[in-house]
C-alpha cells in the first residue's frame, strides 16, 4: 500500500514525458486509474482548477493510437489549461492490466487525479469520474486497440499539434465526482 498525501513527495514513478511538466495516465491498472499532472511553478489558479474546477476530457483513436486530452477550468469557468496524454494499454504488461468489461450503459471509470509540483511535491489529490458515454467509448476504443498491430501512425501528426486545437476534433465530456 502506497501512501500519498497533499504536501508530501510523491511516491510514484512519473512519466518521463510528464517531468518537465504535463499529464500522464496509467488507466485500466490493477492499481486503478491515475492521471497525473506535473505543473512547474503550479499557481493557486492551476491549484484551484485542479482541486474543484470543472474538468472536461476526451480522446482521439485512430489505427491504435489513442491520446487523452484534457482541460482544466478557472473559477470563472473559463479554459485555463489544455493537456494531452497518450495512452497504448498494449505496453502495459497483461499482469498489470485490469480490463473492464462493458456490462450496462451507466457504467462510470474513476479516476485519480494527482498535481504534483516541479519538486515531486503533491499539491492536490482529487477523484473524478468519467461520464458512462465517455467510459463506454474509452472501453470500446482499448479493446480495438488490444487488436490493432499498427502503431505511431497518427500519433506523430498528433503531437505536433497544440492539446487546445486537438480538442476540436472529438467529444470532450464534462468529468463529475
Amino acid at each position: 500500500m502506497i501512501n500519498i498525501a497533499v504536501g508530501k513527495p510523491y511516491p510514484l514513478p512519473i512519466n518521463a514525458s510528464t517531468d518537465e511538466g504535463g499529464a500522464a495516465v496509467q488507466f485500466l491498472t490493477k492499481s486503478g486509474n491515475t492521471l497525473q499532472i506535473v505543473l512547474p511553478g503550479m499557481n493557486k489558479s492551476e491549484e484551484q482548477a485542479l482541486k474543484k474546477g470543472k474538468m472536461k476530457a476526451g480522446f482521439l483513436y485512430k489505427n491504435g493510437d489513442m491520446l487523452w486530452l484534457f482541460r482544466l477550468y478557472d473559477r470563472k469557468n473559463k479554459p485555463l489549461l489544455t493537456l494531452d496524454a497518450p495512452f497504448d494499454i498494449r505496453i502495459l504488461p497483461l499482469e498489470q492490466q485490469a480490463l473492464h468489461s462493458i456490462t450496462n450503459d451507466q457504467q462510470r471509470l474513476v479516476i485519480d487525479v494527482h498535481g504534483i509540483d516541479e519538486n515531486r511535491i503533491v499539491r492536490t489529490l482529487r477523484a473524478i469520474t468519467l461520464p458512462n458515454e465517455l467510459t463506454i467509448l474509452f472501453l470500446s476504443s482499448v479493446q480495438k486497440q488490444l487488436t490493432s498491430n499498427k502503431h505511431n501512425v497518427a500519433m506523430p501528426f498528433w503531437i505536433k499539434q497544440h492539446p487546445e486545437s486537438l480538442t476540436k476534433k472529438t467529444k470532450m465530456f464534462t468529468l463529475g465526482l
